[in-house]
């Protein structure tokens, strides 16, 4: 609700020489969302049973429905993105689940909702993303790309750093994998 307060910090951060991005994610959108509501079914991730895939924290507590980039979701993130960035003193963007899924939801594919999809990957739609990002933000704005042991390097080609590892997963959390299994 303080917004005026929120662009405070970032003016204050930025006097500091510390630069601010904030965090997207590209592929969730919160189901008690009247976009999520309007398009849900239209932008959603499909899985091989035709269900829309849901990510979970601690089992009760959503962060989103997965949303498919081949679909009207590609524009209304951009849009998003971009209204962040009109409004607010910030220097570029964090991206969260910055790699290419499977989908298959045939409205992307140009069919009825009630046939079969042949399936496909957002790759595309995903590098358009990272294109435009960099376009947006210009060549000196800030650009974090997270890709938690999903390396996607041609995307990662358009960041200026790369969050390559997450503490916090349940098998990582006695102690750090060996370095020869780390990502690149």
């Amino acid at each position: 609700p303080d917004m005026d307060g929120y662009d405070q910090v970032l003016a204050e951060c930025r006097r500091a020489g510390i630069r601010t991005a904030p965090y997207f994610s590209t592929k969730e959108l919160h189901p008690v969302t009247e976009e999520f509501k309007e398009h849900g079914e239209e932008w959603g991730r499909l899985d091989r049973q035709g269900t829309l895939r849901h990510t979970f924290f601690r089992g009760e507590s959503e962060f989103g429905a997965l949303m498919c980039l081949r679909s009207g979701w590609l524009d209304y993130l951009k849009f998003s993105i971009d209204r962040v960035l009109k409004n607010h003193p910030l220097d570029g963007v964090y991206y969260d689940w910055n790699v290419a899924l499977y989908c298959e939801n045939p409205l992307h594919e140009g069919k009825a909702a009630a046939e079969k999809a042949q399936g496909h990957w957002d790759i595309d739609e995903l590098l358009d993303l990272m294109e435009w990002t960099r376009q947006r933000v210009g060549p000196d704005g800030l650009v974090i790309v997270h890709n938690t042991t999903v390396p996607m390097f041609v995307a990662e080609n358009f960041a200026d750093h790369v969050v390559a590892t997450e503490w916090g997963y349940q098998k990582w959390t006695a102690r750090a994998p060996e370095l020869e299994s780390l990502p690149l």
